[in-house]
């Protein structure tokens, strides 16, 4: 009889695992860079949500490059891609005003009229591997 309840035991916990998404192969230290006509977009949080799991974000740098961060690693496979300001604080001055600019910026404009919310971007990356670089062209 113990025998069974261990076997069935290992069922339980199989499915749970499997249920729970436990098996997807997860990865980090995506990143990439950010571009627009060839040129780089700084100030730019970037943010990545995958058909399954939590959604993924980076700040572009002066270079529009970023590094997502996730609480648990995003899994390989398609993720719907979109663009947003950052919040910021007067206390921080050359960020706000970084971002500030970017909000009066045509270009910026544009681009979060196309790509700056979850519901309106046609954006979608294929995640690959752990430290993998993605070019993100906002034409």
């Amino acid at each position: 009889m113990s025998h069974s309840i261990l076997k069935l035991s290992s069922v339980v916990l199989f499915v749970a695992l499997f249920q729970s998404g436990c098996g997807e192969k997860r990865v980090n230290g995506v990143g990439g860079t950010v571009k627009h006509s060839g040129q780089p977009i700084a100030n730019l949080i970037v943010n990545f949500l995958p058909e399954k799991g939590m959604r993924a974000s980076g700040m572009t740098d002066a270079q529009g490059k970023f590094t997502l961060v996730s609480a648990e690693g995003l899994p390989v496979g398609a993720c719907k891609v979109w663009v947003t300001l950052p919040m910021t604080s007067p206390k921080d001055e050359a960020l706000h005003q970084a971002v500030e600019k970017n909000r009066e910026d045509p270009t910026i404009q544009e681009i979060l009229r196309k790509y700056g919310n979850s519901e309106a971007t046609q954006l979608i990356v294929e995640v690959k591997k752990s430290g993998h670089s993605i070019e993100i062209n906002l034409d």
